[in-house]
């Protein structure tokens, strides 16, 4: 399934560090470019999207021409931050309980066994045109998932890469949420 969202091919191999999102600046003057300055819409396969998540390149789930919300141009994709101690069995159950299935989930840099951080990422059936309905279905999400983090909700989020797919048969490439 092709989707629209914001891109940077850039590979990390651990959660990049402030220089790294907004680029190194001496004087006022931008040295070198960031994560934020290198998004840039594109189309692409959700599962090549996932493939590359893990090799640690960062997306914004909204198609942003710009920097801030109000550079919003679509979305499809809606993506979910766990990091609170919601482990992966947990969210499985709910998706279950809920009848609700995300495209894919991954482990971000900083999970462990111990300490499950991952993110969730789900597919619209269409694309959304309108930021104010792309925020309603992102605040729904959210509140089916609350344990998800809440501060993770606007279209211009930068969201990091991680390291591993969670391989699960609840969890298909093909999955999409009708509007």
């Amino acid at each position: 399934m092709f989707i629209r969202c914001s891109f940077d091919s850039k590979k990390f191999s651990s959660k990049p560090v402030d220089t790294d999102i907004f680029g190194l600046w001496k004087d006022k003057t931008l040295l070198e470019d960031g994560i934020q300055q290198r998004l840039t819409p594109i189309l692409i396969d959700t599962k090549d999207l996932a493939q590359q998540l893990i090799q640690g390149c960062s997306y914004r789930s909204a198609e942003i021409k710009g920097t801030k919300d109000k550079d919003f141009v679509s979305q499809q994709l809606f993506s979910l931050d766990f990091d609170n101690g919601y482990t992966i069995q947990q969210f499985k159950q709910d998706c279950m309980k809920n009848n609700l299935y995300p495209n894919f989930v991954y482990l971000t840099f900083s999970h462990t066994e111990s300490h499950h951080k991952f993110r969730a990422v789900f597919c619209l059936d269409e694309t959304v045109f309108n930021k104010d309905i792309a925020s309603i279905i992102q605040q729904r999400l959210i509140s089916i998932f609350p344990e998800s983090d809440k501060q993770c909700k606007n279209p211009s989020r930068i969201f990091f890469g991680g390291f591993s797919l969670v391989e699960d048969s609840i969890f298909n490439f093909e999955t999409t949420i009708s509007v």
